[in-house]
């Protein structure tokens, strides 16, 4: 039925759950056989690990310009940042980056299309397939 259940619960202190009341902690879409906890815990090794390096790609006078955290900190503060504020600057980020590629998808589109011939569709028919 429509029961909720709680699985594998955690006990904590009093000092340790008042803290855990003062931190972001990060919420995921999940699918079956994974819970919020496993995917913290893999988003944190992923990111603690140092394996993966994100190189900055926008310069520091764009940057500074729209106040705009490098992207490799961004990455890294929109799992886990100290506080909203941080939060708010790593998602600012984030979303500037994904504007600015659709915007340079776009214009690419721009050049390139005309280059081709693509039939015009014959008015009048009443549909594409008579």
């Amino acid at each position: 039925g429509n029961r909720y259940q709680m699985e594998q619960p955690e006990h904590y202190t009093l000092g340790e759950y008042d803290r855990l009341l003062h931190v972001m902690q990060p919420v995921y879409s999940l699918t079956a056989g994974l819970t919020g906890k496993m995917v913290t815990k893999a988003v944190r090794q992923v990111l603690e690990s140092g394996e993966i390096r994100i190189k900055e790609y926008l310069p520091e006078e764009v940057r500074c310009r729209y106040h705009l955290a490098p992207e490799g900190q961004a990455v890294r503060q929109v799992h886990f940042p100290a506080d909203e504020e941080e939060m708010r600057a790593a998602r600012d980020r984030l979303v500037f980056d994904e504007f600015l590629r659709q915007a340079a998808s776009h214009e690419a589109a721009c050049r390139i299309l005309p280059m081709y011939s693509v039939p015009a569709v014959p008015s009048g028919t009443g549909s594409l397939f008579d």
